[in-house]
């Protein structure tokens, strides 16, 4: 009867510990605080990817550096690919904020008019002329940028109407939301 009871005893452990159901303690990883939102996503994404915690953490690095706008977080990026991708966006990201269209160059070929576009845009938009889109490698993108930021932030629909069909519904949309 004391070896049943034991061994009861010791079924009912395994059963309650998550180890037995295959859950697995995640650690948390470095830059990260285990109560942050970084670590539950983290969390989630291992438990529902299985076998994957190095890309699930180079997303979670990606996101944090871009939203804190810090370019060491970049570093901690594993993927080379993701890394340098990471770094371009806060490049881009600080060229816009700061006007500064030289650092658009810096960037690679493919990724340079875009980011010339949208500093044009910000100049743009700054000025209060959309006169500046002039200046942009795309006028047409760099004036649909300014119509519709001008759009949201006045909450005015007037501006919508200087877009096309397919680019006006979704003006409409987002300033009436």
């Amino acid at each position: 009867m004391k070896n049943k009871l034991i061994f009861i005893t010791l079924i009912m452990m395994l059963i309650s510990s998550c180890s037995w159901f295959g859950e697995q303690e995640i650690s948390v990883p470095a830059g990260i605080t285990a109560d942050s939102i970084e670590y539950e996503q983290y969390g989630s994404c291992v438990t529902e990817c299985n076998q994957c915690e190095v890309n699930c953490l180079d997303e979670i690095y990606y996101t944090k550096a871009i939203t804190g706008e810090n370019k060491d977080t970049c570093d901690s990026i594993t993927s080379p690919t993701l890394q340098q991708e990471c770094k371009y966006m806060l490049l881009a990201t600080e060229a816009v904020s700061e006007l500064n269209k030289d650092k658009c160059l810096m960037l690679i070929e493919d990724q340079q008019e875009n980011c010339l576009v949208h500093v044009s845009a910000e100049i743009a938009l700054q000025s209060q002329s959309i006169d500046k889109c002039a200046e942009s490698p795309d006028v047409v993108r760099c004036q649909n940028i300014y119509y519709m930021d001008v759009a949201v932030t006045e909450n005015n629909t007037t501006y919508c109407d200087n877009l096309s069909e397919e680019k006006k519904e979704i003006c409409y949309t987002i300033v009436q939301e």
